[in-house]
């Protein structure tokens, strides 16, 4: 359909001008179902008529309308309704489809539950339907992007929240772009496929791990960390050395531990490798474990090394991707930081409410996390 590109200025929250209230009045009247798709509008004179308004506050609303792909002008005819519509009838049942990774499901009770727990209660208050689908392991091949995009879009979902992006599921949510649904995801964040991100203010995430260890006398800190390379890793360590740099917490590259590892046997070697990463830095009495399977061969180091290698550094924990925090040996209490997943919740189900709903899409939020301090928190035993 073309249009015209001399587009009016308007604004969207229509307290200052009246042809913004008529539009508010007209659309919600289409929202309704009081037209279908292909039937004549509203004439320019009768809406006049109806309403005591002025011909330009009228042709205004209109054009508005237009703009927005709810009305078609025909030459000679008058203004229709397009097809546009139909996805936006009864807007209360707005379908929201949630896709998580294969490893997750809805009942999962700390990270994914509490993400979905948010976004049901706020669904059932604004009368929304939210449905699930479990995705396949990537990486995709070609024909399997196309196999899963076909399952997502079979479910006619009116936006989509992909939860536990990985940098794997960027070809599938290239193909989701181009869809035009509303869609928007957490854990990666895609600058370049501008998709909207929902995830914690890492600068603020920085400042509650470098506070209380600086207030502590620590001047160090390690990192056990996943490729960082991934944006969701790199982002934070930038953020740590920032706020590290103001608070003079030494945050280096040469302190990286790159982790990868699957099953017992790996979990042991890297925690000799810990032992050894550790040992090699005299000067190193704190450690971040950004990674969260990167806690296991901590704990194995505990059970056997504890009071030669462990004793002098203190622990934080980012609890993610459905890790629980564990018990440690020896008694110790870990310091834990988590995203506050209940309000994540809350705010992926109103983004993608007003993007559907084409209301003016609210600023991304950045979410402060929750930081637990805990007994492994404890001042170095040298400097």
């Amino acid at each position: 359909m073309a249009q015209n590109k001399a587009t009016i200025k308007y604004k969207r929250d229509g307290s200052d001008f009246r042809y913004v209230e008529l539009a508010n009045d007209l659309r919600k009247q289409l929202k309704e179902g009081k037209f279908n798709s292909g039937d004549r509008f509203y004439s320019v004179r009768w809406l006049m008529s109806k309403t005591q308004r002025s011909l330009p506050t009228v042709r205004s609303a209109i054009s508005m309308l237009v703009e927005e792909g709810f009305l078609e002008p025909k030459h000679g005819s008058g203004y229709y309704v397009t097809k546009k519509i139909e996805r936006h009838k009864g807007e209360g049942a707005l379908k929201i489809l949630v896709v998580l990774p294969s490893f997750a499901t809805p009942s999962e009770p700390w990270f994914t539950g509490k993400i979905l727990s948010g976004m049901i209660h706020t669904a059932e208050l604004n009368k929304g339907i939210i449905s699930f689908l479990q995705r396949s392991d990537p990486p995709y091949e070609n024909f399997a992007v196309d196999i899963e995009l076909e399952k997502i879009l079979a479910t006619e979902p009116d936006a989509i929240a992909w939860l536990h992006a990985s940098p794997n599921d960027r070809p599938l949510l290239e193909k989701l772009k181009e869809t035009g649904l509303p869609l928007l995801t957490t854990m990666r964040e895609f600058k370049d496929l501008d998709i909207p991100f929902i995830g914690e203010d890492d600068l603020l995430y920085a400042s509650m791990v470098l506070s209380p260890l600086r207030a502590l006398g620590h001047r160090q800190l390690g990192i056990i960390t996943g490729n960082p390379a991934d944006g969701y890793y790199s982002s934070k360590i930038a953020a740590l050395k920032d706020i590290g740099q103001a608070l003079d917490v030494e945050v280096s590259e040469s302190d990286l531990f790159y982790f990868r590892a699957k099953g017992k046997k790996e979990y042991d070697f890297h925690s000799s490798r810990i032992r050894e990463f550790i040992s090699e830095r005299k000067t190193l009495t704190a450690i971040l474990v950004l990674k969260s399977d990167g806690i296991n061969p901590l704990i194995n180091l505990m059970k056997t090394s504890f009071q030669t290698t462990l004793s002098k550094v203190s622990l934080i924990f980012n609890v993610l991707d459905g890790v629980s925090v564990p018990e440690l040996p020896m008694g110790r209490q870990i310091a834990t930081i988590s995203p506050p997943l209940i309000q994540l919740g809350e705010y992926i189900f109103t983004m993608l409410k007003n993007k559907s709903y084409e209301r003016p899409y609210p600023a991304v939020p950045r979410l402060i996390p929750v930081f637990r301090p805990g007994s492994s928190l404890k001042k170095p035993s040298f400097r």
